[in-house]
């Protein structure tokens, strides 16, 4: 199993997907969440994730136990900087935070299993920090740099770090790097990774019970597949409102409605048709960042009013969307970075 130690990124579930995307089994705990007993003895790799946490506020006995197993370490951003302070290295605070596309280039004179497939001189990652190491740590080898010469990778026999972010779809053969470290590491795809569908299915139909749960359907690919999903585990107790906002594409309600019918009885399918008030809402609205805060604030005020008309409604089907805006100084390009979990909340408390 491959444990992943949360210090705080925005990024580490997207580390997660990528790598039960892959077919191995892990587990993501943040760093409090280490119970003194934890045994270090089933893990075959170790991750640590970035954060904007400081180096000084950490506890590195996670660490600690783990080289005493020799149990390859991933770090990345500032899991990378943690290695580094621990093992001597020197960091610094810079002025101004590196963020967004890097380029950096591979050091010719190190070879590193974790860049195998990669036959560039160079390529392009996201960075997103503030502090630097400056001077690595004894017995690390530099095996990529930036523009400014400073080290952004770094090894020593089977500890790997890196300042970049290569769990990022746009951080170039960022998965292979990540495949190249867990096949460093000897994991073994399990059947496990197979079946966590079957497993999350059958813990929402035991923890909803008897009760029924609604979902907010926009038409998109995300609410109407997690629709399915969790239809698949517990039926007619799912109530899908589908709120029309008239701002869809000919016949594209229908087609959502008909996927909808698909998988739901009749009475479990719930449409309205408020496409008059949206478009009265956004009228003479130019702002994108506005015209979405309108719309959401009548969606939810919508799926509210809806959703008192469902007796015996305990649980929202939510989709959760991790986002993080990378951008570039005086760069107009910005770059979206999603992933998707879905969760059941308590209706009542929200």
């Amino acid at each position: 199993m491959i444990l992943i130690i949360d210090l705080g990124s925005q990024f580490t579930k997207i580390i997660c997907r990528n790598i039960e995307y892959l077919g191995y089994v892990y587990q993501c705990l943040e760093v409090n969440e280490l119970q003194d007993d934890y045994d270090f003895n089933k893990i075959k790799a170790l991750i640590i994730s970035g954060g904007d946490n400081s180096i000084d506020n950490i506890n590195y006995s996670f660490l600690t136990k783990s080289l005493e197993l020799n149990i390859p370490i991933l770090g990345i951003c500032l899991g990378y900087q943690m290695i580094s302070h621990y093992f001597g290295g020197k960091l610094e605070n810079n002025s101004k935070a590196d963020f967004g596309m890097t380029e950096i280039f591979i050091n010719k004179d190190r070879y590193s299993k974790l860049l195998d497939g990669i036959d560039k001189k160079s390529f392009k990652v996201v960075m997103s920090h503030r502090d630097s190491v400056t001077e690595i740590p004894e017995n690390f080898d530099i095996i990529c740099t930036d523009s400014s010469n400073h080290p952004v990778m770094i090894e020593n026999n089977n500890i790997f770090a890196m300042q970049f972010h290569p769990e990022v779809s746009h951080s170039e053969y960022g998965d292979i790097i990540l495949h190249n470290f867990i096949k460093f590491a000897g994991c073994e795809a399990s059947d496990e990774s197979e079946s966590f569908l079957d497993k999350s299915l059958a813990e929402i139909k035991k923890t909803v019970g008897d009760h029924k749960v609604i979902a907010a359907v926009s038409g998109g690919v995300d609410s109407t597949v997690a629709s399915k999903l969790v239809a698949n585990a517990i039926g007619k107790q799912l109530h899908c409102i589908f709120v029309d906002t008239g701002l869809m594409r000919l016949n594209e309600a229908k087609m959502v409605m008909d996927s909808l019918h698909s998988f739901l009885p009749p009475d479990s399918v719930h449409i309205v048709y408020a496409g008059d008030i949206f478009l009265d809402a956004l009228k003479g609205i130019d702002s994108p960042e506005e015209k979405r805060k309108i719309i959401g604030r009548i969606f939810i005020e919508i799926l509210e009013r809806e959703a008192k008309k469902i007796n015996g409604v305990k649980f929202l089907l939510k989709v959760l969307f991790y986002l993080m805006l990378l951008s570039q100084e005086r760069v107009a390009d910005q770059v979206v970075l999603l992933n998707h979990i879905i969760m059941l909340a308590d209706y009542q408390k929200i």
